[in-house]
């Protein structure tokens, strides 16, 4: 029975996240999110990053082919999850870091996706397809 009320009920969810930091460690990262050193292992780099560790979808970059690129998160969708039900969950810290610090460019939220399961018909599918198509929207 509890499945389909679930089943049944508009979500939102945080479904990506990625910001770099230039005022935070790998380590200060991975406490942040809740997690453990522990979980991660070392992988390639990427996005200009010569180092990276990750962990069911959580990933820090760090050592980046210019001093200035700092340290980045990225959480995928399962990257969220994970954050979600193994680290600490609390997108209201994290929203709040990222919003203390954006101004001065110490901190750039490069993507966030937010997924609205709706499940009741409440959005007008087409009213935001064409919205987006005439440009009514704020990049």
């Amino acid at each position: 029975m509890s499945d389909k009320i679930q089943t049944n009920k508009n979500i939102i969810i945080y479904d990506w996240l990625s910001f770099s930091t230039k005022i935070h460690t790998v380590e200060q990262i991975i406490k942040m999110i809740g997690l453990s050193e522990s979980m991660f292992q070392d992988i390639y780099g990427f996005y200009g990053y010569n180092k990276r560790i990750t962990y069911e979808g959580v990933s820090i970059l760090y050592d980046g082919h210019t001093s200035d690129m700092g340290v980045m998160l990225e959480m995928s969708g399962q990257g969220c999850r994970t954050f979600e039900t193994l680290g600490n969950g609390n997108w209201e810290s994290l929203f709040e870091l990222t919003k203390h610090w954006q101004g001065s460019k110490l901190i750039n939220i490069s993507r966030l996706d937010i997924a609205y399961d709706d499940h009741k018909g409440i959005l007008d599918i087409e009213k935001i397809s064409n919205d987006t198509e005439a440009g009514h929207y704020i990049a």
